[in-house]
């Protein structure tokens, strides 16, 4: 066995020899490591005599070693027998994170409140120790960031001793001890069960349980007819009624069955730019000025109140209470509210805002409280954003959007959380979609991006069935892939 001796003292930090000192005349706690002893392939004890203590508040002490540092400090492993020490021996087995095979550099520490104070370097070869053993691990499951807390025994607590897999998955340690490990789901492109596998010395545990990886997009069944930009749609129970421009066909999605049917039952030909809602569980239709109401159990249209405002190309509509809101936001600026209950229109404020150029492309949506309106024109870079609130009947500019597409976005709300995202992107390249998705903190007026999905898509709609949105469209990177793509987004999994 090998002897380091080195003394200096550094900025309260002291490393103590095997020199003859006078001990009584320290002002500092004093530590001498001794022989490691009971070396066997169940780990080692390490072995130190303490003197000083008595005059001296000590807040620490234990053992550092490792493997390739010849000097360990506290960030190498490390053995922290706590506060309360007298001068005499101390010990302590380390029976996890040894090598077989290895030579081990260890000396001992205390601390306290003025000084840390290191003993002489020992070293010696180890014969191994006991593998890591996983006891469980929390929570149960997580997506991209969570933490997760491991538990168990023979951990190493320096962090880059431990290696940790989730499945196939290698994950960064964040911190460690010798009883409990803290990682992060790393960033994943679909939901898995996998267990969890932790390395420590060359030897492995794996949990008896399973993790949940969560990702909150999945893609569904690709529809066998061909959408398009300015599809509008609204969802009712279990179904999405869809609606083309220019074509004769009603588009029904059942989310049970995962499949499209088509029925050339609609009123009348919908134009380029129909409007769709639903309010006071019921689908609502609005082509040019006819409002035609969808009966499900029939699948027949009934006309009701003709719609008094404008019709041009530039109309959103939300729906804020059961009520539905209809109007412009180019040129014209009125806006109408709809009562179902009452088969009625009343006009509101005009739209506040609008831009002085022909917009590019738009959203809206609507909480429990407000509804909202996106638009913007030149690749995105300008834009606006706004807040309209029934009970006060305004319009209130908020913070501009943070999505990178300037058209054919997704927007939708679960659980009166917005969601607006995707979209034609400005790039050298024609035909350039995006993948981010960014939701909307109402409360603070921010944008917080989320986990984008694993396709880019130009979105030809969008609707939300059972708290999971449904986003339809193609990726038209070059406009040369037409293929329409379905998928599924559930917040409940980030």
């Amino acid at each position: 066995m090998k002897k380091l001796s080195i003394i200096f003292i550094l900025a309260g930090i002291l490393v103590i020899s095997c020199a003859d000192l006078e001990v009584s005349t320290k002002s500092y706690p004093y530590i001498i490591t001794e022989e490691v002893s009971d070396i066997n392939a169940s780990g080692a004890t390490f072995n130190a005599t303490v003197t000083g203590t008595n005059k001296n508040d000590v807040i620490d002490y234990g053992f550092v070693w490792d493997d390739t540092i010849a000097s360990p400090v506290l960030t190498c492993s490390k053995k922290s027998l706590g506060q309360s020490v007298s001068d005499g021996k101390i010990n302590c087995k380390i029976e996890g994170g040894l090598k077989n095979g290895a030579e081990y550099h260890v000396r001992a520490y205390i601390k306290s409140s003025k000084y840390l104070v290191y003993g002489n370097v020992l070293t010696f070869n180890s014969k191994g120790s006991n593998p890591p053993v996983i006891t469980g691990f929390s929570p149960s499951n997580g997506g991209f960031s969570k933490t997760i807390v491991i538990s168990g025994s023979h951990f190493d607590s320096k962090i880059t001793k431990n290696r940790v897999k989730l499945g196939s998955l290698s994950v960064a340690v964040d911190s460690a001890t010798e009883n409990s490990l803290y990682v992060k789901v790393p960033s994943i492109q679909a939901s898995d069960s996998v267990k969890i596998n932790v390395e420590v010395a060359g030897m492995t545990a794996t949990s008896s349980s399973y993790f949940s990886l969560l990702f909150p997009w999945t893609q569904r069944n690709k529809p066998s007819m061909m959408m398009a930009g300015n599809t509008v749609s609204f969802a009712l129970q279990n179904n999405a009624y869809l609606i083309k421009p220019n074509s004769a066909n009603l588009y029904v999605y059942n989310s049970a069955t995962d499949l499209f049917t088509a029925t050339p039952n609609l009123p009348e030909a919908p134009g380029n730019h129909p409007i769709a809602f639903s309010a006071n569980n019921a689908g609502f239709l609005l082509i040019n000025k006819t409002l035609w109401k969808l009966d499900t159990s029939t699948m027949t249209w009934s006309a009701q109140k003709a719609y008094p405002g404008t019709v041009s190309d530039y109309m959103f509509s939300f729906t804020i209470d059961n009520k539905a809101y209809v109007g412009n936001f180019h040129s014209a600026k009125d806006v109408w509210q709809y009562n179902p209950l009452t088969n009625s229109w009343n006009q509101v404020a005009d739209f506040a805002g609008g831009l002085p150029d022909t917009p590019w492309g738009y959203f809206s949506f609507a909480t429990s409280k407000s509804g909202y309106l996106g638009i913007d024109r030149s690749g995105g870079s300008v834009k606006q954003f706004w807040q309209y609130t029934p009970t006060t009947n305004l319009w209130t500019r908020k913070t501009d959007f943070m999505p990178e597409g300037y058209s054919d976005f997704c927007s939708f709300v679960i659980n009166d959380k917005a969601y607006v995202g995707m979209g034609y992107i400005e790039s050298a390249y024609a035909g350039a979609v995006s993948s981010s998705i960014w939701r909307y903190d109402e409360t603070n007026d921010k944008w917080i991006k989320g986990i984008s999905a694993p396709k880019t898509l130009a979105v030809h709609t969008s609707f939300v069935i059972n708290n999971k949105a449904y986003i339809l469209g193609w990726n038209a990177y070059f406009y040369s892939d037409y293929t329409n793509f379905l998928y599924q987004f559930d917040p409940s999994k980030q």
